[in-house]
């Protein structure tokens, strides 16, 4: 059988079906992300109470991935600065980051997650980061749609994925850090289309982050 993005044509039928209705409905919030660079960075900062930058990336046409969406208001809400972005533009935001590296502006760790074509893009932007010498602590994947493969200094990988297509994470040359693959096959209800909804994972994955953040007070008084 025909496939597309490593899933069977029927499934890949249904998903273009439902793109084409909802195709152009970028919530606004969604625009004005994409559009903000280093002014808009200095001014959530203000806000922000952890060390740390998250970087959530959505999926096709901006309107699969709604649950990062959700996990960023979570994570503002306990101070995390949070960005998040379409799949497509997830090397200029990296060239934001590593410009702000080398002025030493980047509150460390840099953890980035993303579903879809956005977990895709979440390891191709952790790989890029890492060649240019900035340290990702964290990359989680919600069921990539290619098989992946992770380099350079990136601490730790989890790959939340469904069985049907090549998409798991495998260790590529200088990788220092551990990559996990985890089968979500046996969660009841949950598939490509809504795995990142899973408030089971997205738990988990705020967990990793509350883990590996730390309170922007304490961390200065050390």
């Amino acid at each position: 059988m025909m496939a597309f993005f490593g899933r069977p044509l029927t499934y890949a039928a249904r998903v273009v079906a439902v793109a084409i209705i909802m195709a152009g409905s970028v919530p606004p919030a969604a625009a004005v992300s994409e559009r903000s660079g280093d002014a808009a960075y200095r001014i959530a900062q203000a806000k922000i109470t952890r060390t740390g930058e998250v970087y959530l990336i959505r999926g096709l046409a901006n309107i699969f991935s709604l649950g990062m969406n959700t996990m960023g208001k979570q994570l503002r809400d306990k101070g995390v600065y949070v960005k998040t972005f379409n799949h497509a533009g997830w090397k200029g935001v990296a060239n934001r980051i590593i410009k702000r590296a080398k002025k030493d502006e980047v509150s460390y760790p840099i953890i980035i997650a993303g579903h879809s074509l956005g977990a895709n893009s979440a390891t191709a932007m952790a790989n890029y980061l890492a060649q240019k010498g900035v340290e990702v602590g964290l990359v989680v994947a919600f069921d990539p749609t290619l098989k992946r493969i992770v380099k350079g200094n990136i601490d730790l990988v989890i790959n939340y994925y469904l069985p049907g297509g090549k998409n798991q994470v495998y260790k590529g040359a200088g990788f220092r850090g551990k990559v996990q693959n985890i089968d979500v096959s046996d969660m009841r209800g949950v598939n490509h289309m809504n795995v990142e909804k899973s408030r089971t994972l997205q738990a988990k994955f705020i967990d990793e982050v509350m883990k590996i953040t730390r309170n922007k007070r304490r961390a200065a008084a050390r």
